[in-house]
């Protein structure tokens, strides 16, 4: 399982882009990068308020984290069109205000093939994240992500 990054409390977000290699079957390792670990990254919660996100890039190529389903004005979306150069640091600070959701978050440098959960919750109601997974299937043609989250709102 992926780590859990729990914003809740801080409303602080800390994502370090990095390089690694991962064995995915019987064959030789392949090079992979990853937000905070060598693939794919890990899973965020976070809640309706003042996010301050900071994604900093130790790849030799630019990247960039686009917050994919979440409601924020296009300079803090993460898409193309904010790469983060080899070095730099990006710090958008953001409002979340949204419903109760599982979005997701990636690069959109796309053949890095970065990506992971982000799960959404109303400052107003508690959520206990039991289990949250995803997984990934990326090639040169097609990019498909497929999510599943088990959480419980009280």
């Amino acid at each position: 399982m992926p780590p859990l990054l729990d914003t809740r409390a801080t409303g602080r977000l800390s994502l370090t882009a990095m390089a690694g290699s991962r064995r995915f079957s019987d064959g030789p390792a392949a090079a992979t990068a990853g937000f905070n670990q060598d693939y794919p990254g890990p899973a965020i919660i976070v809640q309706n308020g003042d996010l301050a996100p900071k994604v900093a890039n130790t790849l030799d190529e630019p990247v960039s984290a686009h917050w994919h389903g979440l409601l924020v004005p296009a300079a803090h979306d993460g898409g193309p069109h904010l790469a983060i150069a080899p070095g730099a640091t990006w710090r958008p600070e953001m409002t979340i205000a949204h419903d109760s959701a599982t979005a997701w978050y990636h690069s959109h440098i796309h053949h890095l093939g970065i990506t992971r959960i982000s799960i959404i919750s109303p400052r107003n109601r508690c959520i206990s994240v039991q289990r949250a997974s995803s997984m990934s299937l990326t090639d040169e043609t097609i990019s498909a992500v497929f999510l599943r989250s088990m959480a419980s709102m009280t």
